[in-house]
Formats: C-alpha cells, sequence, structure tokens
C-alpha cells in the first residue's frame, strides 16, 4: 500500500510540476492562438478534422500518439519552451486518463 501511494504522488508530480492543474487542450489552444493558426488549418496540416482538434481543446480528448504531437510541434513552429509545455500537458493528461494523478 505505502509503495502504490509512493508512486503515484512521483507521476503526479512529473519534474516537480502538478500534473493535476496542467491540461493538454489549454496549452494547445494557447499555443495556436499566439500563432494566429485557424483550428481548419491546423487540422489541414497535421491531417485531422476541425473537430478533433476542438475536442482536444476542450480537454474531452487528447491525440492518439505523441507523434501528432511532434507534428503540431514543427507545424506551429514552437519555440523550445512551448514545445516543453505541450509535451508535458500530454504526458499530465495521459497520467490523469489512466488515474494516476
Amino acid at each position: 500500500m505505502w509503495e502504490t501511494e509512493r508512486r503515484r504522488n512521483f507521476l503526479v508530480t512529473l519534474n516537480g510540476i502538478d500534473c493535476k492543474e496542467i491540461y493538454f487542450g489549454n496549452v494547445l489552444q494557447r499555443i495556436r492562438k499566439r500563432k494566429r493558426l485557424t483550428l481548419e488549418v491546423l487540422g489541414d496540416f497535421i491531417g485531422y478534422s476541425t473537430s478533433n482538434i476542438q475536442r482536444w481543446e476542450s480537454n474531452t480528448h487528447f491525440p492518439p500518439h505523441f507523434a501528432c504531437v511532434v507534428l503540431m510541434c514543427e507545424v506551429l513552429r514552437c519555440t523550445v519552451k512551448e514545445r516543453l509545455d505541450l509535451e508535458e500537458a500530454y504526458y499530465c493528461t495521459i497520467l490523469r486518463d489512466r488515474g494516476l494523478c
């Protein structure tokens, strides 16, 4: 029991970041709007529909694989900080989805 709780606490604070407070959709939307890219344009470049991206930004779904996040970073021409923020948010979303935080 103690070991499980310790492991959970480690996963919840990924690199000292509280995963309960970070949402992939919020980070993606912030970066996309900062780059002045529409949902349609981003969707066309990465091969997903506008409705998929809307679901990601509303935090009801998240991209099916990490390669999609990498592609988004390339299309959005993310800075290193933006890319790290988006990657951390993606992993936090996965941990939350699996009930680990």
